[in-house]
């Protein structure tokens, strides 16, 4: 009977569910998922949980496959549409249900997959990026503790594990997994313990000294650009201290996506008084995009509201109409145009329809 349990927590862990209703029993959950064996998932975007025992352990994952939900939508075109239901928080985060799921995926492809953790977890709610090749996975940020106890880095690390397992399935070839960051905040860095001992793992470090040497950034820090190779497709890595001293973007020559970390979001971009800094990464990375077109710009949160200039306010933990996550190149040049025209911080945010910038 033990034994079973054991085997039903695992299958918890690494597999989607939906339940419609109100409730959820454990017990209709586990005869779901072992008649459908390990792995398997389901691809509604409604989860619709309140009811879990307060001492149960296990957190779930409502992982979405964006070409089963949105058949016919390009890829940036489901992202963009896609409403974040399961994670996007609670009225009541007290509620233990309200952290299930712990995390939602949405897959845009087999080997491209956009994170979120539960607001209920951290109201800050963090983006994380996993992109594969042929012979490497490397995952943008490792998430921030969770608030209430649970750990919520392991759940990320079955959610990794378990995706890099169906993919080295699939190729015949081993997967090393190097996990790099957007900058060192710890809302993006606190997962990282549960991955250092991880096998053929490599986690990046948080300097700009660590940064330019694990990515070969050349000529130099913050002038140059790095590289990663994950067999068959490249990320470059630009500098852009300003929201702190070791931001970096990154860019996928694969999907043409770039990840902006907490430099460019739906969101309040801090600058932390880092302005002429931040004025000249800004500057930096809009010639970088002016010799390599964006199809989407991905932050790591969504603060903003659907109502254009409108944001949730720092530490909110339930936010029922909030931006969608994409940007587009035409954002980075809005603030970067605000940025050449404004050489020195001003006295007030400056207020955007689709994101704040906070001196």
């Amino acid at each position: 009977m033990i034994h079973s349990i054991l085997v039903l927590g695992l299958l918890f862990s690494f597999s989607a569910f939906a339940c419609r209703g109100g409730s959820c029993s454990k017990l209709e959950q586990a005869a779901k998922l072992t008649s459908s064996g390990l792995g398997a998932v389901n691809t509604s975007p409604d989860i619709n949980c309140q009811k879990s025992a307060a001492s149960d352990p296990i957190t779930y994952v409502s992982w979405v496959k964006c070409a089963e939900v949105s058949p016919g939508l390009k890829e940036d075109e489901c992202l963009a549409k896609h409403e974040w239901k399961a994670t996007r928080g609670h009225p009541e985060c007290k509620d233990p249900a309200s952290k299930i799921p712990m995390y939602e995926m949405v897959e845009l492809n087999p080997g491209y997959f956009v994170i979120r953790q539960n607001k209920c977890s951290s109201f800050e709610a963090p983006f994380m990026y996993l992109v594969m090749g042929e012979n490497g996975a490397f995952l943008h940020d490792s998430g921030a503790s969770d608030e209430g106890g649970a750990n919520a880095s392991l759940e990320l690390q079955k959610l990794i594990d378990e995706v890099i397992a169906r993919k080295e399935k699939a190729s015949g070839k081993k997967i090393h997994l190097t996990v790099g960051h957007g900058h060192s905040h710890g809302d993006h860095t606190r997962g990282d313990g549960v991955f250092k001992n991880r096998p053929n793992t490599t986690v990046i470090g948080l300097s700009p000294q660590e940064i330019a040497a694990a990515y070969g950034v050349k000529p130099g820090w913050p002038d140059g650009e790095g590289s990663i190779d994950l067999g068959g497709r490249k990320l470059s890595v630009i500098p852009i201290p300003g929201h702190e001293a070791g931001s970096v973007a990154f860019y996928d020559h694969t999907t043409k996506d770039l990840f902006s970390g907490d430099s460019l979001y739906p969101g309040n971009v801090f600058v932390n008084g880092n302005w002429s800094k931040h004025r000249e990464s800004m500057s930096r990375l809009s010639k970088f995009v002016e010799k390599h077109p964006v199809r989407m710009i991905l932050g790591s949160h969504v603060e903003m509201s659907k109502k254009p200039g409108v944001d949730y306010k720092y530490g909110t933990t339930y936010q029922p109409d909030e931006h969608s996550l994409v940007l587009r190149q035409s954002h980075l040049k809005q603030m970067n145009d605000y940025l050449q025209a404004t050489p020195s911080a001003p006295s007030e945010d400056k207020v955007f329809d689709d994101f704040m910038v906070d001196p």
